[in-house]
């Protein structure tokens, strides 16, 4: 009588620990597209350069540069290094300035300045990427980058492929 008790509540204990499992797992599946709810985005203030951004959530500022990927300098004492990195600036703040995105995070919170290290969604683009494939910054998972390692490494051979901004045969110039 004693192991039929012992075993029944045994047996209880598993199926609740399974039933758990299940029901976790199935919350956290990828295939499952979703719209953002207004609390997990950030209004971005500010473009720094073009692998740096200021957001505002909950009036607080928080400084975040982009995880996988770096553009040029702007204090850069090479001509074409600083135009490219001024092309870089305006096409990030053509795409994110005043609108609000999402930020993901990778394997490393923060760089050694207190940035933190952020991949940065607009709608359903990865911002990080699109940089990279149009030539603005190249892949660099120096800093972090893991997640989306892959994606951006795709997104510069095809910038390469395509020659186009840091890939550019052409002089860079300003308007």
């Amino acid at each position: 009588m004693f192991l039929m008790k012992n075993n029944k509540k045994f047996i209880s204990l598993i199926i609740a620990f399974f039933f758990f499992i299940f029901a976790f797992l199935l919350n956290q599946s990828p295939l499952t597209m979703t719209p953002l709810p207004e609390e997990d985005l950030y209004l971005v203030n500010r473009v720094i350069d073009g692998d740096t951004i200021e957001v505002i959530k909950d009036n607080e500022t928080f400084k975040v540069r982009y995880s996988g990927i770096d553009a040029p300098e702007l204090d850069s004492k090479n001509k074409q290094t600083k135009c490219r990195a001024e092309k870089a600036k305006e096409a990030n703040e053509g795409l994110i300035k005043n609108k609000k995105v999402m930020l993901e995070e990778d394997i490393k919170d923060k760089d050694e300045y207190g940035r933190l290290l952020r991949y940065v969604w607009l709608d359903n683009t990865l911002i990080n990427e699109y940089l990279v494939e149009n030539g603005f910054a190249r892949a660099d998972t120096f800093l972090s980058g893991e997640k989306h390692k892959k994606r951006l490494e795709e997104a510069e051979i095809k910038a390469k492929g395509n020659e186009v901004g840091l890939w550019s045969k052409e002089e860079c110039l300003l308007p």
